[in-house]
C-alpha cells in the first residue's frame, strides 16, 4: 500500500528580514518506505549575518542534514528554513538562496572541475554570465583572500590537500555569497592542513564579514566560533559561546563528545590548585594565568 502524500502547507508568514532561521525543522529520509529515518526533530536555530556558528555532534546527530537545508540541497519534511527572508520551500526563491549560501564539502575533489586553479575559480562565475573583466577581478580577489594567488596556473591535481580545500573555498568566495556552510571541510586533512583552512575561514569571517556555519567534530576548531551548537539525536541540545558550552565538560562527555585539549589542561591545573579560569578555551590565557600565579600577581 502506498503511503499518502501530505498536502503541501502554505508558506509561513513569519518572515525574518535578515539572517538564517530554522523553526521546527524535521527531516525524514525515505519517508513512507521501510527504510524511513528521521534525522532532524524540531530544530530551531538562528544565524545572524556575519556570525561564525560551529555545529558539533557525533556521527548521526543530524549536523550534516542541517547543513544541507541551508542551501536547499534538502527541504524540511516539516517546519521552515528562511535565508534573508526567503523560504527554502518556495521554488521561486531557491536560486537566490543558493547565491546567498555557498557550500564547501568534505572532499574538495568533488568540487574542483577546472584544468587550472584559475579556470576552476572562473567556472561558477562564467555560469552566472558575468562580464570577462568582472570574472578576472573576482578571480584575483578570491585567490588573494585564500592565499593561493601564486598557484593560479597550477593544475589542481598537483596541489596539497589543504591547498585543494582552499581552492574549493576560493571558488565559493568568488561567487560572493553572504554565508558559507562548510560541512566537515577539514575532516580529510592533517593537523597542518586543518589549521591552514580554519585560519582562512576565520580571517574571511572577521575581515570580510562572511557569515560562517562550520560543521565539525573537532572541538579545537569550534572554539573559534561566536556560537557553538551541539546536536544529538536530530535536536539542538546545547548552544552558547564556546566558553559557555565547553565549561559544561561532563554534559559534553555525556553526549559522547570531547572537550578541547586546552579545556582539559585547564581542568587538570585547577585540580592542582592553580587559579586557571574555568571557562578557558585558548592556550594563551592558560599560560598567562599560570605565569601570573607564579609571579605572585
Amino acid at each position: 500500500m502506498t503511503a499518502a502524500v501530505p498536502e503541501p502547507r502554505p508558506l509561513s508568514r513569519q518572515v525574518p528580514a535578515e539572517g538564517i532561521r530554522l523553526r521546527g525543522v524535521f527531516h525524514t529520509y525515505g519517508r513512507g518506505t521501510p527504510h524511513e529515518v528521521t534525522a532532524l526533530r524540531g530544530v530551531d536555530l538562528d544565524i545572524a549575518p556575519g556570525q561564525f556558528v560551529a555545529v558539533v555532534g557525533h556521527n548521526g546527530s543530524g549536523k550534516s542534514t542541517v547543513a544541507k537545508h541551508l542551501n536547499v540541497l534538502l527541504q524540511p519534511t516539516e517546519g521552515d528554513v528562511w535565508v534573508d527572508g526567503l523560504n527554502t520551500r518556495d521554488p521561486a526563491a531557491r536560486m537566490a538562496i543558493r547565491r546567498r549560501v555557498g557550500m564547501v564539502f568534505q572532499n574538495p575533489d568533488n568540487q574542483i572541475v577546472g584544468i587550472t586553479v584559475e579556470h576552476d575559480v572562473a567556472f561558477g562565475l562564467e555560469n552566472l554570465g558575468l562580464p570577462v573583466e568582472v570574472i578576472e577581478q573576482r578571480i584575483d580577489e578570491a585567490l588573494r583572500l585564500l592565499g593561493i594567488e601564486h598557484l593560479r596556473h597550477e593544475p589542481p591535481h598537483r596541489l596539497s590537500a589543504g591547498q585543494k580545500q582552499r581552492l574549493a573555498i576560493a571558488g565559493v568566495v568568488a561567487m560572493r555569497p553572504r554565508y558559507m556552510v562548510l560541512d566537515e571541510a577539514t575532516a580529510l586533512l592533517d593537523p597542518a592542513g586543518r589549521a591552514e583552512v580554519l585560519d582562512c575561514i576565520v580571517r574571511l569571517n572577521r575581515e570580510e564579514g562572511l557569515g560562517v556555519v562550520w560543521i565539525t567534530h573537532f572541538m579545537e576548531e569550534a572554539v573559534h566560533a561566536d556560537q557553538v551548537v551541539v546536536m544529538e539525536g536530530g535536536q539542538v541540545v546545547m548552544a552558547g559561546t564556546p566558553r559557555q558550552v565547553f565549561q559544561q565538560a561532563e554534559e559534553i562527555r555525556r553526549l559522547r563528545l570531547d572537550v578541547p585539549l586546552v579545556t582539559r589542561i585547564a581542568a587538570g591545573l585547577r585540580e592542582r590548585g592553580l587559579p586557571v579560569p574555568a571557562d578557558a578555551v585558548f592556550l594563551e590565557e592558560v599560560v598567562q594565568s599560570v605565569c601570573r600565579s607564579a609571579s605572585g600577581d
